[in-house]
């Protein structure tokens, strides 16, 4: 993998693929090219992210009669898994054909490079997550200043009472005056 320490970009490679494949490094050949390596070759990598991935499932081919290279891209649960095959059909590649193919191994080089962005979005969740963090703070605040407003009154309301039964017992009996002494 590639990462660069200050960005949410990297590139997954795949590695070995990429080592097994011919350089093709001149524009014109007037001799046959000869095609080394392993008649197939398969690599898998596989990038767990918790939360999973919003990637597309994606599958290409290059082929002619000298190669073939295959890539997939899928997301299984929470990993996202590249898969690479390499197929050498061909021992060399004669000298008429070498432009094609050398076109095609530098498309099928660029596909052994997979580049993933994770958080391009993460200014605007954060936005939106300081948003509802704010309104459920503000939800919760009048929650609480309503029940103190609720228990300010019941506590008026029992104080008032408390206090009319202190005045009535401690004002002398009401006689009336039919009663007499």
């Amino acid at each position: 993998m590639r990462w660069p320490a200050d960005d949410n970009n990297f590139d997954i490679v795949l590695f070995q693929l990429l080592d097994w494949m011919p350089a093709f490094e001149l524009d014109k050949r007037t001799t046959p090219l000869a095609l080394t390596g392993p008649t197939y070759a398969r690599q898998t990598v596989r990038t767990r992210l918790s939360g999973g991935w919003d990637i597309d499932p994606e599958q290409v081919t290059i082929a002619n009669p000298y190669f073939s290279f295959h890539r997939v891209v899928r997301v299984v649960g929470d990993k996202l898994e590249i898969v690479g095959e390499w197929r050498r059909l061909a021992d060399q590649v004669p000298a008429r054909d070498y432009a094609k193919v050398r076109a095609d191994a530098r498309r099928a080089r660029e596909l052994m490079e997979y580049s993933v962005s994770i958080g391009d979005d993460a200014d605007e969740i954060a936005r939106e997550a300081d948003a509802k963090s704010v309104n459920e703070w503000r939800l919760i605040a009048a929650v609480l200043a309503g029940l103190m407003l609720f228990f300010a009154g019941l506590a008026y309301v029992q104080e008032t009472q408390l206090r009319r039964l202190r005045t009535a017992s401690a004002a002398p009996p009401n006689r009336s005056r039919d009663s007499a002494p």
